[in-house]
């Protein structure tokens, strides 16, 4: 009789198999990955629209859009409204209108309520490709003292507001010029004017900037965007781009720039090439990275996208930026006023 044939694999069989089922793997998974980046930009783009909503809601709403409060150092204070008096910033101010209006009203900006709304994360605040919406570690001490309250964790964000330029460089602006709020009542707006370090954007100090202001078109200018971070301390807290909360006025966390003096002086500054890589190390946007090459990097917007970052603009509308553009084109979105209107097909 002849033997029965043998119905099992052999082990050469079972080799090939798995061999075939790893090649199968290994090209379906940069397309599972491509395809899981895809759905996570799109949900950073709705959170900036989000975020932009909240901008232009509060814009019809007082006539201006949100101010940029005090400085890092300050928290919101429901009780003192939306105008140049509240010391927090825009993150804060757009609560009401982005939904969250329990949070805006937490806490009086010195007490264990306010410790608990700066530790709070806010979804929409955060890119799902960078880090998750939790708390993360608050460092006190680390270039910020604040000086109400001593959370032991922080809400922060991956998003800052176009602040449009610093003139002469330095660092952007953080520290506030007033301890108390009466102080900050009687410091006149020539002093608060002689403070401001950033110009030219939607946001700075006591910013009320109206629509109107913005004559180079809402559709030509950024409102805010994503921003560039270290990515070996996103979540340590020990990022010099990130120490301070979402609750926070005007600092290098909330806001970013395009550019360090006047567009032609900055053209002037980029026509050599060791001028051009430390400028663009400075305002550049950029990928995150591990490190910067140059301590002003942290006004520079950025993303942790493998293929470029994404901008609100005044008008509501949300880009993705080319880590490329053009620097004149970047620097133009950047201006509220000057102009000069980027060519729309360069972004």
């Amino acid at each position: 009789m002849k033997p029965k044939p043998s119905s099992a694999f052999t082990l050469v069989e079972l080799l090939v198999v798995i061999t075939i089922i790893g090649i199968l793997i290994a090209l379906l998974l940069p397309a599972v990955q491509s395809a899981r980046e895809a759905a996570r930009q799109t949900q950073c783009r709705n959170h900036l629209k989000q975020i932009g909503i909240g901008c232009a809601m509060h814009e019809q709403t007082h006539g201006f859009f949100p101010t940029g409060g005090w400085g890092a150092e300050w928290s919101g204070h429901p009780s003192r409204g939306f105008d140049k008096r509240q010391p927090s910033g825009m993150f804060y101010n757009i609560l009401p209108y982005i939904e969250l209006g329990a949070l805006h009203d937490m806490g009086d900006g010195t007490d264990a309520a306010t410790e608990v709304r700066m530790a709070t994360p806010v979804p929409i605040y955060h890119c799902p490709t960078c880090r998750p919406a939790k708390p993360y570690p608050w460092r006190n001490g680390d270039y910020y003292s604040m000086l109400f309250v001593n959370p032991s964790a922080a809400g922060r964000t991956d998003y800052a507001g176009n602040c449009g330029i610093i003139p002469g460089g330095g660092n952007s602006e953080n520290y506030s010029p007033v301890k108390t709020l009466a102080a900050g009542d009687g410091y006149s707006d020539a002093a608060w004017a002689a403070w401001t370090r950033s110009t030219g954007g939607v946001f700075h100090y006591r910013s009320m900037t109206k629509l109107r202001d913005i004559t180079d078109g809402a559709s030509c200018t950024y409102l805010v965007g994503e921003k560039f971070m270290r990515q070996d301390t996103l979540f340590t807290g020990e990022d010099r781009t990130d120490h301070a909360f979402w609750d926070c006025g005007m600092a290098h966390e909330v806001g970013r720039c395009v550019g360090g003096s006047t567009l032609d002086d900055d053209v002037a500054a980029t026509r050599s090439a060791k001028a051009a890589t430390e400028f663009l190390d400075r305002y550049g946007p950029r990928q995150h990275w591990a490190g910067t090459t140059d301590s002003l990097a942290i006004l520079a917007y950025g993303s942790a996208h493998p293929n470029g970052f994404h901008m609100v603009l005044c008008d509501g509308s949300v880009h993705r930026i080319n880590y490329t553009i053009d620097f004149v084109t970047h620097f133009r979105l950047g201006i509220i006023s000057d102009g000069r209107i980027p060519d729309s097909t360069k972004f």
